[in-house]
């Protein structure tokens, strides 16, 4: 039977552009990636093979697929899978022997580089179970996983016989070629599992633990297995140096300690057995040494130690002594292991502790050479050799893989070979090592997390045959090496991580500091740049109209890109970043399409950007590029994430500075409006300075306007500040209408913005258009709950205001407010008082009236009538005399009554004697309305009751004068500590406030406190209602 093959011989070249056009080409990828979907997703074998199989019934129409495993003389059938119309099933996991017509179809498969189609009337040969429904027609070919032995792939036609075309053929066979790679992963991916299995458990089997302690501080470190030899689980118990001395046997204390203090005090080095105390009383004898390391000054620092258990040693060596040969050969390759595994403990480099195992295994195994061998590629690269003779020289050298011979064999299969006769091997190496005199040689592969990384070899010069069980006695010592290549590959990651953490603490130390960002910025560029050796490196800040620009960079002595913009709507790092907002990549840069890039610049290789989010917006990204060939690590996202987030910690806090000197900027301008509002300026100057310490305060704002609305729907500008000077606004009267914001507040009511003004002909339009207004927002100004007017700010260089900038006018708004309220009421106090200055003097004239042409009149004839009758007394006339007398008291009681009227006009008397009630009741009884009264209080303060008086007695004249009403309703009661008086009637309303009985009566109210309300709609009567404090 032939040698096998490698996987990749007789593979199908690849498609010219011209064959791609055609159709069957789109069939043959689509199966292929229908065989590549059926592998992914599971790492059993089982599993994998049972899908893969399922997609080729499928794709090429057969009726049975299956694989067999090869062995010598016979074959095991592995999977299948069978179109349900087939029923019967191959013998899995059954070896069957080679019958001569297998034999023979099988050195076909073997000696064929494609696959082969088995005539008619061979197919017996391929039934490959009882049972099973025979094939009319069989395709099959020899498939050459990297891993263990070679198999068969192939497949049953049994509805008819079949000639498949070469089409189906390239196909079948490109699938073979994938199920050996995959078969290569998957065994693999098994055979490490049970490699991690025996790695675990070799020191459990060697019963070996590793510890290493500082001499200074006392701490202590130890291994799993330095648990397991005192009888303790790791995680479940401690075992510090107190808990230590309680584990040793109480004689045995001593010689430990004196064996320590000798070693540390430069003395013998530490090497000593004693005896370990178990739970259950049980004894075990352990053997323990180290090697000390010192400082310059000759003083001790660590110790690094391996102990062992060696209980059954002590109680077997009576019965060991006939064996005492092999116990000193075991002796020496676990003394040659521990020397090893103390070297990888202590942390030794590389390439000492493989000059070491090399030789410890060549004087163990006592061969003539020993050479460990590192894969780099499709190359093998010696790293360590030792002969017996010592002229061993080859360590560096590279020769390339192939042939037949162990480094390729070991590579390809990851197993451990022996050729016993070098001269059958073949190939580059094979001539380099029989140029050594190499006779016979044994390898074994060294595999670190699941890959090969290197091969172990011993050899011999001479026709002594190499031990029996070499291969066994290196793997100890191939775990140990795959060991120190994972201790190395940690401590440069664990380098590579200190690097980036300190990386780290430089950016957020500047960070801390408050730095301006900018500074920040071009330190995390340099400092990406320098952590990840990429030719650049930038901080780049996502802009409204739809850019990116460059605010720091670094791209060393080439051309500075800082300051470029970078369109986001291109295919680039920015654009990609800004449309997902998560980490992007573009790994063949100068293939891209966009113009504008800022990497074609710096003629950028690879890019990769993480966004840089401050406080939940995405503000830009961090971008790291390369040059030439370079390409960026996998995992460069996610590590680039942290220096993104330290520039957002940066622009956070840049902002939150901003903010708050803008806050005491606003806080100093509120203040400065708020003193002119207590002062009492006149709106004008307040209009004028809000619209001036707006206009300065806000960003981006170049112009600000107080606008008043008008009842005729125009706005009307009261105060406004430019920027540019020359403001025309001021005084300025529009009608309000089209698309920009004041005519937005006015409609809404609410603050707003407009960033683009609409392109329709109104006149506020027009006029924001020819005074250069780009973007403009307003906010309204609401006097006592009714829409007053607007302020308005609007940029006129930059395209858009900031965000939210319409809300922060509000404060200015409402001082605007209060100053427009203010003004309105010191306007109406004063009006109010005149009216009161002209009520009092009208009362006054009035009373002097009435007194004239009434009681004085009166008076001055009953004085005349007296002196006539006193004359007429005097000259006897008795009856003249008492006619005279009887006009005079007539005149008199006519005065008295007059006099009488007028009081009870100004103040009824029965108002100060008995109260409100009777008073109002008189007023009643003189309305031709009926009027209910409801009083719930005997008596108020005098003030209280004559306004309530006078109010109930001007609502009636007017009730009985001008409503109409047929009914009224007159209610006074106390609710809060507030006198509540209602004149309610159901007449034609309309009465008007302005009226001036009721504007004087309002004026009186208020002057103690109160406040008076009418309600009077047409056709719908008249409530007044008016509230005095108690």
């Amino acid at each position: 039977m032939s040698a096998p093959r490698s996987s990749g011989a007789g593979r199908e070249r690849v498609p010219s552009l011209l064959e791609r056009q055609d159709s069957g080409y789109l069939w043959f990828l689509e199966s292929l990636d229908a065989l590549h979907r059926s592998l992914q997703g599971t790492s059993d074998l089982g599993e994998a093979l049972d899908a893969a199989l399922g997609v080729v019934v499928e794709v090429l129409a057969g009726d049975r697929a299956w694989l067999l495993e090869l062995h010598a003389g016979a074959w095991t059938p592995v999977m299948e899978r069978t179109r349900p119309e087939y029923p019967g099933g191959l013998d899995l996991g059954v070896r069957q022997p080679f019958t001569p017509e297998a034999t023979s179809v099988t050195e076909r498969l073997l000696d064929s580089d494609w696959s082969v189609q088995i005539a008619p009337e061979h197919v017996s040969s391929l039934t490959l179970g009882a049972g099973v429904t025979p094939p009319r027609a069989v395709l099959a070919m020899a498939i050459y996983p990297k891993v263990g032995a070679s198999w068969i792939f192939g497949m049953h036609q049994c509805s008819h016989a079949r000639t498949w075309t070469a089409e189906e053929e390239r196909l079948f066979v490109e699938i073979g070629h994938r199920l050996a790679d995959a078969l290569t992963s998957l065994i693999a991916y098994r055979d490490v599992r049970e490699s991690a299995r025996k790695l675990a458990q070799a020191g459990h089997v060697a019963r070996l633990g590793y510890w290493e302690r500082d001499v200074a501080t006392f701490e202590v470190n130890y291994s799993q297995g330095t648990y397991e030899i005192f009888g303790l689980s790791p995680g479940a118990h401690t075992l510090a140096p107190a808990q230590l001395a309680e584990r040793l046997h109480p004689d045995d204390r001593k010689i430990m300690v004196e064996a320590y203090e000798r070693a540390v005090a430069g003395g013998p080095r530490y090497d000593v057995d004693y005896r370990v105390l178990h739970p259950g009383a049980e004894i075990r004898y352990v053997h323990s040494e180290a090697d000390i390391t010192w400082d310059a000054d000759g003083r001790p620092l660590r110790m690094f130690g391996v102990m062992q258990d060696i209980t059954e040693r002590k109680q077997a060596e009576e019965r060991l002594i006939r064996y005492r040969d092999s116990l000193e050969r075991l002796a020496r390759e676990q003394e040659a292991l521990r020397r090893v595994a103390t070297l990888v403990a202590r942390a030794t480099s590389p390439e000492e502790i493989f000059a070491s195992v090399t030789r410890e295994v060549g004087r163990l195994l006592g061969v003539d050479l020993a050479v460990l061998g590192r894969y780099d590629a499709a190359t093998e690269t010696i790293v360590a050799g030792w002969t017996a003779n010592g002229d061993f020289d080859a360590t560096g050298r590279s020769t390339a893989l192939g042939g037949r011979n162990v480094s390729t064999i070991v590579h390809d299969t990851r197993r451990p070979v022996r050729f016993e006769d070098y001269g059958e091997a073949t190939g580059e190496i094979a001539e380099v090592r029989r140029a050594w005199g190499v006779r016979a040689i044994v390898g074994v592969p060294i595999i670190v997390e699941g890959e090969i990384r290197g091969v172990m070899a011993v050899a011999s010069r001479t026709d002594s045959p190499l031990p029996p069980d070499a291969e066994e006695r290196l793997a100890s010592f191939t775990e140990l090496l795959a060991t120190a290549y994972a201790n190395a590959e940690a401590r440069a990651a664990l380098r590579h991580v200190a690097d980036e953490q300190a990386t780290l603490r430089r950016v957020a130390t500047r960070v801390a500091r408050g730095e301006p960002p900018e500074e920040v910025f071009a330190a995390i560029a340099k400092e990406v740049a320098g952590l990840f050796a990429t030719a650049s490196s930038s901080v780049v800040r996502f802009l409204p109209e739809g850019v990116a620009e460059a605010v720091g960079s670094w791209t060393g002595d080439r051309i500075s890109i800082l300051g470029a913009r970078t369109s986001l709507s291109g295919h680039n790092i920015s654009a990609l970043v800004f449309a997902s907002g998560r980490p992007a990549r573009i790994d063949r840069y100068q293939e891209e399409t966009d113009p504008t890039a800022a990497g074609r610049r710096i003629e950028t290789r690879c890019a990769v950007g993480v966004p840089i989010t401050v406080n939940g917006r995405l503000w830009g990204t961090l971008a790291v590029g390369t040059a030439g060939e370079q390409s960026l690590p996998a995992d460069v996202e996610h590590r680039l994430a942290s220096f993104g987030d330290l520039a957002a910690t940066a622009i956070a806090n840049a902002e939150a500075r901003e903010a708050l000197g803008r806050v005491a900027d606003e806080q100093a301008a509120l203040r400065r409006v708020a003193t002119l509002v207590a002062r009492g300026t006149g709106p004008d100057l307040v209009f004028a300075a809000v619209a001036e310490e707006v206009g300065t305060l806000l960003p981006a704002a170049e112009l600000a306007l107080v606008g008043r609305y008008l009842p005729d729907g125009s706005i009307e500008y009261v105060g406004a500040w430019s920027a540019l000077g020359g403001a025309e606004w001021l005084g300025t009267r529009v009608r309000v209408g089209g698309h920009n914001v004041s005519t937005l507040v006015f409609e809404t009511r609410q603050p707003g913005r407009v960033d683009h003004l609409g392109e329709e002909a109104s006149e506020v339009t027009e006029l924001a258009r020819a005074s250069g207004a780009r973007s403009s927002a307003g906010a309204p100004i609401e006097v006592e709950g009714r829409l007053w007017g607007a302020m308005i700010v609007a940029s006129i260089h930059e395209a858009v205001l900031p965000p939210d900038i319409e809300h922060e006018l509000a404060a200015f708004t409402e001082l605007i407010a209060t100053a427009i309220a203010n003004a309105e009421a010191r306007a109406e106090l004063t009006a109010s008082r005149a009216r009161l200055v002209t009520s009092a003097d009208e009362t006054r004239r009035r009373i002097v009236r009435d007194l004239h042409d009434g009681a004085q009149s009166r008076l001055v004839q009953t004085t005349i009538t007296l002196g006539l009758a006193r004359r007429a007394q005097d000259h006897d006339d008795g009856v003249q005399a008492r006619e005279l007398m009887a006009e005079a008291l007539d005149q008199a009681q006519r005065a008295n009554r007059e006099l009488r009227d007028l009081v009870q006009g100004i103040l009824p008397s029965d108002l100060a004697r008995s109260g409100l009630a009777p008073a109002v009741e008189e007023l009643i009884d003189r309305v031709r309305v009926p009027v209910t009264l409801d009083v719930t209080a005997e008596r108020f303060r005098p003030e209280i009751e004559a306004n309530a008086y006078f109010l109930v007695a001007e609502a009636l004249t007017n009730i009985a004068k001008h409503s109409g009403a047929e009914q009224a309703s007159v209610r006074v009661w106390v609710e809060d500590a507030l006198v509540h008086v209602e004149v309610r009637d159901d007449g034609s309303g309309g009465a008007r406030p302005e009226g001036g009985g009721l504007r004087g009566l309002a004026d009186r109210i208020e002057a103690l406190g109160g406040r008076l309300t009418i309600d009077s709609p047409r056709s719908g009567g008249t409530r007044i209602t008016a509230v005095l404090p108690q």
